[in-house]
């Protein structure tokens, strides 16, 4: 049986890449080992030696040095090393729709963060797989970073009204499609991919789509002051759409 180490299980995404490669027949090692100083990483690369997993997926936040660590051990040992990153390194391009060889102009915190973490890992490891993931998608209470449910939460009003754009067209996916693509690309050689389930809509088209698939009981309202186009666009990879 092969053995996946998954960082980030704290995290949004990585619970659910954890269940699609059990699915698969993978035994996956979740171990959450928090990273503050330079030992912490140095304690993360014992763990991992003692471990030898056959691929490694990083989906947590964290010093880009832990990304460095792991990238160097799995270029070392020749597994498949993935990096979970974000759409958000386009924040600061003039609107997409996005695709691999458009040019980066991140200034954003977060943005820059996620890709300067995916440029050392390529600098490290050549082979490195680089997935860019949209908002996420899932009703479950327990998962509430970077998901478009906690956003309609947060953003309902007491009458049940949330006003959304009708011209900002997010990237975006439901979790669990997100991590049986993430088993999909790995299949294929390694790489950027731009993982994305919405091939047209806008936010509140979705948020329409949501409110008839799970019955939610809003009430939602156009706004056209916001204007972005964030779609990405990868015709090699799979994903339901929305």
């Amino acid at each position: 049986m092969k053995k996946v180490y998954l960082t980030g299980i704290t995290g949004t995404v990585a619970p659910y890449i954890k269940e699609a490669f059990i699915k698969e027949g993978y035994h996956v090692d979740d171990t959450h080992i928090r990273i503050n100083h330079i030992k912490d990483i140095q304690t993360l690369k014992h763990y991992i030696e003692q471990i030898k997993p056959d691929l490694i997926i990083h989906a947590a936040l964290g010093p880009i040095e832990s990304t460095e660590m792991l990238a160097a051990y799995s270029n070392l040992k020749n597994i498949p090393f993935i990096y979970i990153s974000t759409v958000s390194v386009y924040e600061d391009n003039n609107g997409g729709p996005y695709h691999k060889e458009d040019a980066i102009h991140v200034k954003n915190e977060y943005g820059l963060y996620k890709y300067t973490s995916e440029q050392r890992a390529l600098m490290i490891n050549p082979n490195t797989y680089i997935m860019r993931l949209g908002w996420q998608i899932s009703p479950k209470a327990d998962t509430e970073s970077n998901n478009m449910f906690q956003f309609i939460k947060d953003n309902t009003n007491d009458q049940g009204i949330i006003t959304v754009s009708n011209q900002f067209y997010p990237s975006a996916s439901f979790l669990d499609d997100t991590a049986n693509a993430v088993i999909d690309i790995i299949k294929k050689p390694p790489g950027l991919y731009l993982v994305n389930g919405n091939p047209k809509y806008s936010l509140y088209e979705i948020l329409h789509l949501l409110k008839d698939k799970f019955k939610l009981h809003i009430e939602i309202q156009k706004d056209d002051t916001f204007q972005r186009n964030d779609l990405m666009i990868d015709h090699e990879v799979t994903i339901q759409s929305l």
